[in-house]
């Protein structure tokens, strides 16, 4: 009985066990993150063994992988780099877990190097393409495909698919195209995703002389002491026959008699033409020419008479085009030549057009039995002949091709009272696209008042500005700016809106004489069927005028950033006085996080250096993005910037803005309805016009500003 009592009492005294930690729920349960830097933190709700929490126990935090994902004393974890791993945390023996995935999103691409750059045709640019994916912190992106590919121009990128280095960089090089003077652009996007691709440009010119070639001219013959009728021509070319400008010579060789000019410096076709007259001693006679160390030699017969006509031949003229109703550039020349081949004078040749008109139409052929008519034209779009005929011989036919006229650019009168801006379309476009061009036109009008000198039009601005399908600048002076309008295929849609820029300008101030814009076409249509398409149109001739492409020569472009730059680097800023004090104005007086006026310092080329910065001016219209459902004002900052440039403007027709934010906003996000005008900025090469004459003095690269 007492050992029963004993053991009673025992068993009474032990009660329930103590709470112990049994489980952890872990909140949240699973994590994924899209960046590394990227951050969760972790709750752990520890119960004992009945399931009741147990408040305030204290929890030990673990990752199975650090390396992936890092986790604090508090349940903090911090992406590190990619993969999986588990956060636990153990209160004595109950642990809890919560699987994990690193896997980052490219959110954005940018050039990190090779924009801009030119080399000889042909050639591989001297700097690799290179470009830069990044996740959503700007975090670099190890191992994603870059692909990269030739958006004009030719040539070729290789390797075309290049993975991302582990500082998220890929690079390829890039062969040029074989023709100089064209633009040529490549582009690198993010294969499979949406992120917005970024476009390269690069400029090819003419590589070293390679060949003398024959153009015309070899092989005549002709009278002792005459002129033969087809000039000596000849062309030097690079190793792919792009011209060179360069110094031709010519000379006689045997024979004597001469050839007319000596000495001949080419312009950028890179021909030099002279006429030789042949000696008077019968039989072969050479003629030279030389361009350093190229030489071409041609030959000719020479006779003491002619004989009777025998053939009638075409010398040049044939197989042009040019707009209906328009004169040709080429005279229609035709030789009569004797059974030897000697050309025979006094031949009268009759020349009839099928329609248009000639200023001769019965021509007696000169010494060297030539005979040469000038044609306009008929109105008919397609093919039009001109027949030459002379007594019994068989005719010869000259075609010619009618092209629709088509849009032209014709300078007006110059009008010293006003600033005026003509528009040169290179192909038709639609009247509601055009309204939008000209609407613009009209604003920038009414904002700068004060005229530029008039500047005589170099005979090729349009193939250098406007490309080879631009009609030639017709008048006799720019006044006081032509600007070139192409709507082209740039790189599908919702990426390269567009992009626009100066060509030529005047020496005397370095403003701009010639200049171009460039619309994509898989673009217009939605801008304007939006209504946003005036506002693109009215930004991009901003740039034309100067504003972001000027900056520099001007030396208004303070601590330009490096392309590519991200995060923001240096303060670039435009420090002209006029454009300082608007801002100040504006609201801007207090900004105290630096200089001013502030200049876009992060992004892509065609966005850093050449526009108001986004954080701060938000909505201007002259920043790197317009936004949707919002007016985006031309504000007088933006105005006097141009006066700084050295334009006479006037306030008037700005619009109202106020600096909202004057130190910026360090996280500025944007609405999803914004248009980012990506690489809208046309960088080309600058030539310096001599007022005067037109004259081209000197060409700044791209580099170079």
């Amino acid at each position: 009985m007492l050992a029963l009592a004993a053991a009673t009492a025992t068993c009474g005294d032990s009660g329930p066990p103590p709470p112990s930690p049994t489980s952890i729920n872990m909140f949240p349960a699973s994590a994924n993150f899209d960046a590394l830097g990227d951050t969760r933190n972790f709750l752990a709700a520890v119960r004992d063994q009945n399931g009741v929490a147990m408040d305030g126990t204290p929890v030990t935090w673990s990752s199975s992988n650090p390396a992936v994902v890092s986790v604090d004393a508090n349940g903090r974890s911090t992406a590190v780099s990619n993969g999986s791993a588990v956060i636990r945390a153990t209160a004595g023996e109950a642990v809890g877990e919560a699987p994990v995935i690193v896997e980052q999103v490219a959110t954005t691409l940018v050039r990190v190097a090779g924009d801009g750059q030119d080399a000889p045709a042909g050639t591989a640019l001297p700097v690799p393409l290179q470009v830069q994916a990044a996740d959503r912190l700007g975090g670099a992106i190890q191992g994603l495909e870059i692909g990269f590919g030739i958006i004009g121009g030719g040539g070729e990128v290789s390797p075309s698919a290049v993975l991302t280095d582990s500082e998220g960089r890929a690079q390829t090089t890039w062969v040029l195209g074989p023709r100089a003077g064209e633009p040529q652009a490549a582009r690198a996007a993010i294969a499979g995703s949406g992120v917005p691709g970024v476009a390269f440009s690069a400029s090819g010119f003419a590589g070293p002389a390679a060949e003398l070639r024959q153009l015309a001219g070899g092989e005549q013959s002709g009278l002792v002491g005459t002129q033969l009728p087809i000039p000596l021509s000849v062309q030097v070319v690079d190793a792919f026959q792009n011209p060179i400008p360069s110094d031709v010579s010519f000379s006689v060789v045997s024979g004597g008699g001469a050839v007319s000019p000596l000495n001949v410096t080419t312009g950028f076709s890179g021909v030099a033409t002279a006429v030789w007259t042949l000696g008077p001693s019968e039989g072969t006679q050479l003629a030279r020419a030389t361009s350093g160390p190229l030489t071409w030699e041609f030959t000719a017969t020479a006779a003491a008479t002619a004989g009777l006509p025998s053939v009638i031949e075409i010398v040049s003229g044939d197989d042009q085009s040019g707009a209906a109703g328009a004169e040709l550039i080429d005279d229609l020349v035709a030789v009569v030549r004797d059974p030897q081949g000697i050309g025979v004078a006094g031949v009268d040749v009759t020349f009839q057009p099928s329609e248009g008109t000639l200023d001769n139409t019965v021509v007696t052929t000169d010494a060297s039995g030539v005979a040469r008519a000038r044609w306009t034209l008929g109105p008919t779009v397609g093919s039009q002949t001109v027949t030459a005929s002379a007594t019994s011989l068989t005719p010869v036919i000259f075609s010619a091709e009618g092209r629709d006229p088509g849009p032209t650019c014709v300078t007006g009168t110059p009008d010293a009272d006003n600033f005026n801006i003509t528009l040169c379309y290179v192909e038709r476009v639609s009247d509601e696209t055009e309204a939008a061009f000209e609407n613009a036109r009209v604003v920038w009008e009414s904002l700068i008042t004060g005229d530029l000198s008039d500047v005589p039009p170099p005979p090729d601005a349009n193939l250098t500005c406007g490309g080879p399908a631009a009609p030639p600048i017709q008048g006799a002076l720019i006044d006081d700016v032509v600007i070139f309008v192409t709507i082209e295929e740039i790189d599908g849609p919702f990426s390269i809106l567009g992009s626009a820029g100066p060509c030529d300008i005047r020496n005397t101030n370095d403003l701009t004489a010639v200049g171009r814009m460039r619309f994509d076409v898989a673009d217009t249509d939605r801008l304007a069927t939006e209504g946003r398409l005036e506002e693109v149109i009215l930004h991009e001739m901003g740039h034309v005028l100067g504003i972001g492409t000027l900056w520099g020569i001007k030396g208004f472009l303070q601590n330009a950033a490096p392309n590519g730059q991200t995060p923001p680097g240096p303060d670039t800023h435009f420090n002209g006085p006029l454009a300082i004090e608007a801002f100040n104005d504006a609201g801007g007086q207090n900004r105290t996080s630096g200089q001013k006026v502030p200049v876009q310092n992060t992004g892509q080329a065609g966005s850093i250096n050449g526009h108001w910065r986004e954080s701060t001016m938000n909505r201007e219209l002259m920043t790197p993005f317009l936004d949707g459902g919002v007016n985006n004002p031309l504000s007088i900052i933006s105005v006097q910037s141009l006066g700084d440039l050295g334009y006479e403007v006037s306030n008037d027709a700005a619009e109202s803005y106020t600096v909202s934010s004057p130190n910026g906003v360090p996280s500025f996000a944007r609405p999803d309805d914004r248009i980012p005008l990506i690489d809208d900025i046309l960088w080309m090469p600058l030539r310096v016009l001599e007022d005067e004459t037109g004259r081209v003095l000197r060409v700044i690269p791209v580099g170079g500003r």
